[in-house]
């Protein structure tokens, strides 16, 4: 049996998050969008296959928090990380939190995708 794969969406800018769930849904994955941190771990439910897209730049709870959570769990899911540019304290905090890629904004959409189907496919 054969399970569709799952985005998780965590970004509060709405204007990212609807045009990444549109270009996700028609390259045929599920996907769940959240504004928040909070909202993603109270509703999370660990899927077979699946990414967690990460904006570092949400203020409800830590950044890191989610991946902590997927640890916590045993959730062996990939985290694509998206922030802002030059930030250099970056790429000293990804190692050891599941994270595969990190891409800056504003995203490139193709690179998105084909990060994504590397990760799940």
């Amino acid at each position: 049996m054969s399970y569709t794969p799952t985005i998780f969406i965590v970004d509060d800018d709405n204007t990212v998050q609807t045009s990444l769930k549109s270009m996700f849904q028609t390259a045929g994955y599920d996907v769940e969008a959240y504004t928040s941190c909070r909202g993603f771990t109270e509703n999370f439910r660990d899927r077979e296959r699946a990414c967690l897209i990460l904006d570092l730049n949400l203020q409800d709870m830590g950044a890191w928090q989610p991946t902590a959570f997927l640890k916590e769990r045993g959730a062996d899911i990939p985290v694509v990380l998206t922030t802002r540019p030059g930030d250099p304290t970056i790429q000293s905090q990804l190692s050891g939190c599941g994270t595969l890629a990190l891409l800056e904004k504003p995203l490139d959409h193709g690179l998105m995708l084909k990060t994504i189907n590397a990760i799940l496919r």
